[in-house]
């Protein structure tokens, strides 16, 4: 498997990798919400105290309407992402070219996340032994002048 990707190659990739992963996101948290406010709130663990329009206490106290809007905007991202999976055909943009776009973003992220902390740690110890030595000398004449001052 030929793996190469040019400049202008990754920069598309990335918004449409930036456009899918919004449009999923969109409906996959819409349709959690969907199913959140209908269920009771003795089985999601907290929630409303008031009886919704249904005659229970649900998680969300508006449920049955708050219900049918999360739906609603699930339908809407579903056609968002058939009209951005119509729009990746017409140019020719492969399943596996946004695999592969995912698996370059991942891996970053994942470089990110673990040496991040060490960066820090770097930087901070950088930092300190700088202060240290432009601090130093100010110190030292300082003592130095205390003891001539006893003297």
């Amino acid at each position: 498997m030929k793996f190469t990707l040019n400049l202008k190659e990754i920069l598309n990739s990335t918004k449409i990798l930036i456009y899918v992963t919004l449009v999923v996101g969109m409906i996959a948290g819409n349709l959690f919400s969907a199913i959140i406010t209908i269920l009771p709130a003795e089985i999601v663990g907290f929630g409303s105290t008031e009886l919704s329009i249904l005659g229970y206490v649900a998680h969300c106290s508006f449920a049955p309407w708050s219900t049918i809007i999360s739906l609603v905007f699930t339908g809407l991202g579903i056609f968002l992402l058939i009209k951005l999976i119509n729009h990746l055909k017409l140019n020719n943009v492969t399943f596996i070219r946004l695999i592969k776009i995912y698996a370059i973003a991942t891996i970053v992220l994942i470089l990110i996340i673990t040496c991040f902390p060490f960066v820090l740690l770097l930087i901070g110890a950088y930092v300190i032994f700088n202060l240290i030595e432009y601090f130093k000398p100010k110190f030292e004449q300082k003592w130095v002048d205390k003891s001539e001052a006893r003297n």
